[in-house]
């Protein structure tokens, strides 16, 4: 069992190695995967000394310890010697050995197993069959971040190929459903029964009036008094009205005529008296 102190050592030992690998992460020709070039790789083969994706680590576990031993930067406790491996190497001088008569040759990604295993198996593109020192190694920056960029703009052309294609795959529904009329009319109607909101902002409709002049004026009514008298003394004899008062219905007991001559004949009673 291990003490204290040796649980506080181990702490700060893997808080330090993880400092360093952070660090290495962040060089340019470290930022790339060392085989398929892909980006932010959170694995290394420590023996080579080179960081590599998830995908990659899966084929360099299948070519044996004895060739690549694997670890996560994240997930994984590491040894003093496998992160010193980690920084006399990288990515830069691992492939400026194991790639140093592969020109610009770049692997497709469905033989990327058989090219891994050609590249660090069979020693396919070495100078030499034995690995050197790698402090002897000479690497040429110019080159290495030619080739990062040179990979971070066929990312960038593809994802905006892929934009592209999305923005006009979804201008061409919008406009396949205009030509069409598809959702217009369900649309508003849908909205004008779910809606609360829109059906409150409905206008009410305007109030009957009984004017029934199609010329609209702001001017004060005013009645022809001779007309008004004309009418009343037509509707006492019976006669139909032409408009001005309206008749009263058939059969009432309240009929022009009646409240007419009822109103003659008191004032001639009053008279008598």
């Amino acid at each position: 069992m291990s003490t204290r102190l040796e649980r506080l050592a181990n702490k700060e030992a893997n808080e330090k190695h993880a400092k360093i690998l952070t660090e290495l992460l962040q060089k340019t020709h470290n930022k790339h995967c060392a085989d398929c070039r892909r980006k932010d790789p959170r694995w290394a083969s420590w023996n080579l000394g080179i960081f590599i994706c998830i995908r990659c680590s899966g084929i360099h576990r299948s070519l044996g310890t004895h060739i690549s031993k694997v670890k996560s930067v994240d997930l994984d406790t590491w040894a003093p010697d496998q992160i010193e491996s980690m920084v006399h190497w990288g990515n830069q001088r691992a492939n400026a050995y194991w790639e140093a008569n592969l020109g610009d040759r770049r692997p497709e990604d469905q033989l990327m197993d058989k090219w891994i295993r050609a590249k660090y198996e069979q020693k396919k593109w070495v100078e030499s069959k034995q690995v050197p020192d790698p402090s002897v190694i000479k690497v040429n920056d110019t080159n290495v971040d030619t080739e990062m960029k040179q990979t971070e703009r066929v990312e960038k052309r593809n994802s905006m190929r892929l934009d592209y294609d999305h923005y006009n795959k979804t201008n061409y529904t919008q406009d396949k459903r205009a030509s069409l009329n598809i959702g217009s009319n369900v649309s508003s109607s849908s909205t004008a029964k779910t809606d609360p909101i829109s059906a409150t902002l409905i206008p009410s409709p305007k109030p009957a009036t009984f004017n029934n002049s199609s010329n609209k004026s702001d001017k004060p009514f005013k009645v022809d008094m001779a007309a008004f008298q004309e009418q009343l003394s037509k509707l006492a004899l019976g006669r139909p009205s032409t408009g001005l008062i309206p008749r009263a219905p058939e059969g009432s007991e309240k009929a022009w005529a009646n409240i007419i001559m009822s109103s003659r004949e008191s004032t001639t009673t009053s008279k008598d008296y």
